[in-house]
């Protein structure tokens, strides 16, 4: 039987002299499916613009946005991510939340492989959202293996990582091909509408807030 998602929270770790950088907390037990290891965190706002690590390894994984927004930086390199939007990312990855958020990461499992390190290292911090079909495929897989997760056996939870690695190699290979065709006033405009469909419900959905965001 797997570990499913509890709801409790353990705080996170704060080093000495960084009491104001945002609050970090898991949300939950790990979710354990196959030889992955998905875990659920929740991020507090900062409001002066420090910022933390995420708890990352040398072996790549997922880091998928769930609620608010974050912006992920290592090694000089930075992007934001919405709600809904995800990125590979591996070893040390500072996050910062101007807002609360909740984001999952996902540990791959050795099935996940791309061919040399300099390759690995072109994939890494960037952003997947929704303009994309395949990259909306792994954040609903992603999402919906992490509710199931306790329901899963021990050989279909090794199935399911291999099927998670095949979706987000595909993944990372249709966006590298799409790339210089989309131009980045494409790109912001997919998000933006992505970004309205999603709040339509929401009282406080404004242009100001919208332009605020974007």
């Amino acid at each position: 039987m797997l570990v499913g998602a509890v709801e409790t929270v353990r705080p996170g770790y704060v080093p000495q002299g960084r009491e104001n950088a945002p609050s970090f907390a898991e949300a939950g037990a790990p979710v354990l499916i196959g030889d992955m290891d998905m875990r659920s965190y929740r991020l507090g706002s900062a409001g002066s613009g420090m910022r933390t690590s995420l708890p990352l390894d040398m072996r790549p994984s997922l880091v998928l946005l769930t609620e608010g927004a974050v912006e992920l930086s290592r090694g000089g390199k930075q992007i934001r991510l919405s709600q809904g939007e995800w990125t590979l990312a591996q070893g040390m990855v500072f996050v910062t939340a101007k807002e609360p958020a909740r984001l999952l990461v996902v540990r791959l499992g050795t099935d996940f492989n791309l061919q040399g390190t300099e390759q690995l290292r072109a994939f890494l911090l960037r952003r997947h959202d929704e303009g994309c079909g395949t990259a909306r495929m792994v954040y609903s897989h992603v999402v919906g293996m992490v509710e199931v997760g306790r329901e899963v056996s021990l050989g279909g939870g090794q199935e399911l990582a291999a099927i998670t690695a095949h979706l987000v190699r595909l993944a990372l290979t249709e966006a590298s091909a799409a790339r210089p065709l989309v131009g980045m006033r494409d790109t912001l405009r997919v998000r933006i509408r992505n970004y309205i469909e999603r709040n339509l419900r929401d009282p406080n959905l404004s242009i100001e807030g919208i332009a605020a965001r974007f």
